[in-house]
């Protein structure tokens, strides 16, 4: 039997999941977030025991949550240089990213963008360079925005 092939109890599911996190950290290791839910989710002799008994309580909710939910997406979010406003991709309902928006602390809206092939394209990923915001589409498309302003500056096609 190989590994891909595997059946897990849930126990030993999550065993892998803290393993795949305790990995990203050796990786991360300024991650101070994940070592902290890594010392509440240290299992225990007993999997029912850990050293914060609500991660069980959490992981039992998660498994049951699988095939009956979507997964849910985190809300990626940038600091805009020089500002509190905060740069982020906003998940639609099936996990795709149609819009960013540049944001106050307060929430209002400063500006916002979809990506350039339309309602059947989605955003990948966004970085911000000096007062640039990079985003790229799935489309293939890099395209650099003003950070203040959300104006498109430039559009360039990266795909072949």
């Amino acid at each position: 039997m190989t590994t891909e092939d595997r059946t897990l109890t849930v126990a030993e599911a999550y065993e892998a999941a803290y393993r795949v996190i305790w990995h990203y950290t050796e990786r991360e290791p300024l991650s101070e977030s994940l070592q902290l839910m890594l010392v509440a989710m240290e299992p225990a002799d007993d999997y029912a025991q850990t050293a914060d008994p609500a991660s069980w309580e959490d992981w039992l909710q998660s498994v049951s949550e699988v095939g009956q939910s979507p997964v849910p997406r985190f809300h990626r979010a940038l600091v805009m240089p020089g500002t509190t406003d905060r740069l982020a991709l906003v998940p639609s309902g099936d996990g795709h990213y149609l819009t960013m928006v540049a944001q106050r602390v307060d929430g209002s809206e400063v500006w916002s963008a979809s990506p350039p092939g339309g309602d059947k394209d989605a955003w990948v990923s966004i970085r911000i360079e000096g007062n640039a915001v990079l985003a790229n589409s799935f489309s293939g498309w890099l395209v650099r925005f003003d950070a203040a302003s959300g104006r498109e500056l430039q559009r360039h096609f990266t795909k072949w």
